[in-house]
């Protein structure tokens, strides 16, 4: 874990489940991805581009930092 996705085009990248706690994703873009169910505590995200990212289900902690421009077309479900 503590990967660094800084600066990366990572749109449309189907990573649903990954353990990516404690990564940085400064600059990174994730347009159209499918982050369901991923683990990203203390992750940082400053910057990124989540537009149409599916992130239901997605485990941020309690320390994340998520600064984005945008949160438009971003999914976020509860099914609880």
């Amino acid at each position: 874990c503590g990967v660094s996705f800084s600066g990366l085009d990572l749109s449309g990248i189907k990573i649903s489940g990954a353990l990516l706690k404690k990564s940085v994703f400064d600059r990174a873009n994730l347009s159209g991805s499918d982050l369901s169910f991923c683990k990203l505590q203390n992750s940082y995200f400053y910057n990124t581009n989540l537009s149409n990212c599916n992130m239901k289900g997605v485990e941020f902690g309690e320390f994340a930092s998520l600064q984005v421009p945008t949160c438009q077309g971003i999914l976020f479900l509860n099914e609880d």
